[in-house]
């Protein structure tokens, strides 16, 4: 099932059971082939073929990258997780390995994760400074899920730590104004503009844009269709934006989604440097794209069907409420505005009751 790692030199074996057109895992871990071919035969000997199927046998689980590595093999074969749900499982994974995999799980202790926390936080990786919050936070998670299957299959002996995780500031949160997008739009290199504008005029998270095909682009009915964490959806597009894209066949960016997505990043940093705007990011232009729609009076229900949303969370994550737009509430709704009424002075109303 896969091959040595660097920390141990054997292979990873899974022994399947196959009976009335039904498989079943009764045997899986690390071993030689001498090895495996015995634990099979014992198997075998004790007639245990039809007791309930342990994933990887206990000893053969030892480290923190062990746990990961059963684990993940188990995600794999699950078809209610997403793939791209399944990607982030096994990158959270390799990150959890590089850094505390060779901890053996009885040494795993509220300090190992607290050292975990603390490096990835300081470590640079292709951004060029440490990992966000949220990041640390998701890898704690899968590694919650792992450590729970390990307690299930008796891997593990005893429940996981938890830790506190100081949330910091992220730049992630800024959402431009239009003149601030029209800055950078301006600003920006003649090849990475049209993906920019593309993110800008659709409110598209930017690995949906960056995944584009070809045959995802429909000019004749202006709109793209685009795979996102809720599935497929198709997007309306102004004809203008989409004559600009390339017309290249396959990935119409002619490179990696990682390469794509980088650079990016990188030509909106230096637009909004140039421009002397504050820094945002592509999903600052998600944020942009459903307040300009939202502020347009466009109900909340097709802003959240083309960001691929509930309303519930387009107003939870997206939606910003800021001093402007509480300013425009209160005069659009003409709250304080009583020219129609008629005001009585208190004099007024006590001289009829002098009167009487």
């Amino acid at each position: 099932m896969r091959k040595p790692s660097s920390t141990d030199p054997r292979w990873y074996w899974r022994a399947k059971l196959y009976r009335d057109g039904a498989e079943q895992s009764v045997w899986a871990g690390r071993a030689t082939r001498q090895e495996a071919e015995q634990a099979i035969a014992a198997l075998v000997a004790a007639d245990a073929l039809d007791a309930p199927p342990r994933p990887r046998a206990q000893a053969s689980i030892s480290t923190v990258a062990d746990l990961l590595d059963a684990w993940l093999l188990e995600q794999d074969e699950r078809s209610d997780i997403r793939p791209g749900t399944k990607v982030n499982k096994r990158s959270s994974s390799r990150r959890l390995q590089r850094f505390i995999g060779e901890v053996r799980l009885t040494q795993v202790r509220q300090g190992t994760l607290e050292r975990y926390r603390d490096t990835l936080a300081r470590t640079k990786h292709a951004r060029g400074d440490g990992y966000s919050t949220g990041s640390i936070a998701l890898d704690l998670l899968y590694l919650g899920e792992a450590w729970t299957w390990g307690r299930e299959i008796g891997a593990c002996p005893h429940d996981l730590p938890t830790i506190r995780l100081k949330q910091r500031p992220v730049m992630d949160k800024q959402t431009p104004t239009h003149a601030d997008v029209c800055a950078v739009v301006a600003g920006v290199g003649e090849r990475w503009r049209p993906a920019i504008e593309l993110l800008a005029a659709t409110g598209c998270r930017i690995g949906e844009i960056v995944s584009l095909r070809a045959e995802d682009v429909d000019v004749t009915r202006s709109e793209i269709t685009v795979q996102g964490k809720t599935g497929r959806r198709v997007v309306p597009v102004r004809q203008e934006v989409l004559r600009r894209l390339p017309t290249a066949v396959g990935v119409i960016w002619g490179c990696t989604e990682w390469h794509a997505t980088r650079m990016i990043r990188k030509e909106i940093d230096a637009a909004c440097a140039a421009a002397q705007v504050p820094r945002f990011t592509p999903h600052g232009l998600r944020r942009y794209a459903a307040d300009r729609m939202v502020d347009s009076g466009i109900d909340l229900k097709t802003v959240a069907d083309i960001l691929g949303h509930s309303v519930a969370m387009l107003l939870k994550r997206y939606r910003q409420s800021t001093e402007r737009s509480r300013r425009d509430a209160i005069l659009r709704a003409g709250l304080g505005d009583f020219a129609g009424a008629t005001v009585h002075s208190l004099d007024e109303r006590r001289k009829p009751a002098a009167g009487s």
